[in-house]
């Protein structure tokens, strides 16, 4: 038999044999449902793994300003700005915290601190409030090592 005909019989033999019932199953295997599977979101292995640290921050010296903006998606963005006397600070956010009062969002404004300097610094940041966690809310507390600033709605 020339090798063409023997490749052609194999060539059908192999495809015959992928398209047929499987031996012991007596069905063909039913492949794994891959629509749960992100290919953009890698796999957690021990090099990859994250390890979530607690924040380590510390409440800043004083609030000076906060102020809450819509914006054009109809939530909110809840801005603090706030003083850090005689260090150098990174990392500022408001942390939730719980409170007794009815109708009302206390927050702890904290920041990472570095090192220690002689001027007065001012630190800001923002997080962004959805319309659900404001409803029935009259005032949003943000909490400092000093005072508590309060913001009336």
């Amino acid at each position: 038999m020339p090798v063409y005909k023997l490749y052609l019989l194999t060539l059908l033999f192999c495809a015959g044999c992928t398209s047929a019932p499987n031996i012991f199953d007596l069905s063909p295997k039913e492949e794994a449902n891959h629509m749960d599977i992100n290919p953009l979101i890698p796999k957690e292995n021990i090099i990859t793994r994250t390890n979530p640290k607690k924040y380590t921050g510390e409440l800043i010296e004083k609030v000076t300003y906060a102020e809450l903006t819509i914006t054009q998606a109809y939530d909110f963005i809840l801005l603090a700005s706030g003083v850090i006397e005689s260090a150098v600070a990174y990392d500022p956010r408001l942390i939730p915290v719980t409170t007794e009062e009815p109708n009302t969002l206390k927050y702890s404004f904290k920041a990472r601190y570095v090192s220690k300097k002689n001027e007065n610094r001012t630190i800001t940041t923002a997080i962004t409030l959805g319309t659900k966690k404001l409803e029935n809310i009259d005032k949003i507390l943000i909490e400092s090592k000093n005072t508590i600033f309060e913001l009336k709605l």
